[in-house]
């Protein structure tokens, strides 16, 4: 072959090359123009729920907390999501307070006599082996009458009773 054949032919497959490359190219960023499109995430809003609101049951419930209720619902039904009335409820003076909205919620409390060792670890510095410790020592000697026996569980004094007694109760 003759020099001026072998570089058409040169030229001929490097064109063809940058077309390949070209066409490729193009092909790969609009795929990954889709990929990215279907990736996208949202994360939609809950449907509102027409006259729902939050209410803290607590006192001679057998789970006091948070509860929805809603038009449809009565006072027996959230008595029945707090787990029933305990055996010294008195019915005759049931307690409603609406907080105005510059009020600040009051916490849930975690009760120590009930909870598992998931939600004891939730306490400030209470970690796996304080949890234990509370469920083990709850379980030779019964439910604890007040937080004060707490500081009869090994991993706790003073200082870590003093941190958690807002948010813990034996009720």
């Amino acid at each position: 072959m003759d020099s001026g054949r072998m570089d058409r032919l040169w030229t001929f497959i490097a064109a063809l090359l940058l077309v390949v490359i070209s066409v490729g190219a193009y092909t790969l960023y609009q795929k990954r123009s889709a990929y990215e499109q279907r990736l996208e995430i949202q994360s939609p809003l809950p449907p509102a729920t027409a006259g729902a609101a939050r209410v803290h049951i607590d006192g001679a419930v057998k789970n006091p907390g948070f509860y929805t209720i809603s038009p449809t619902r009565s006072l027996q039904d959230l008595i029945g999501d707090a787990g029933g009335l305990t055996g010294d409820a008195d019915t005759n003076n049931i307690n409603l307070n609406i907080p105005s909205s510059t009020e600040k919620p009051q916490t849930q409390r975690i009760n120590i006599n009930t909870a598992g060792s998931w939600l004891l670890e939730t306490l400030p510095e209470v970690g796996p082996a304080t949890a234990r410790a509370i469920i083990d020592y709850r379980t030779r000697n019964g439910p604890f009458n007040n937080t004060a026996e707490l500081l009869k569980v090994k991993g706790i004094g003073p200082k870590k009773l003093e941190r958690i007694k807002d948010l813990i109760t034996v009720n």
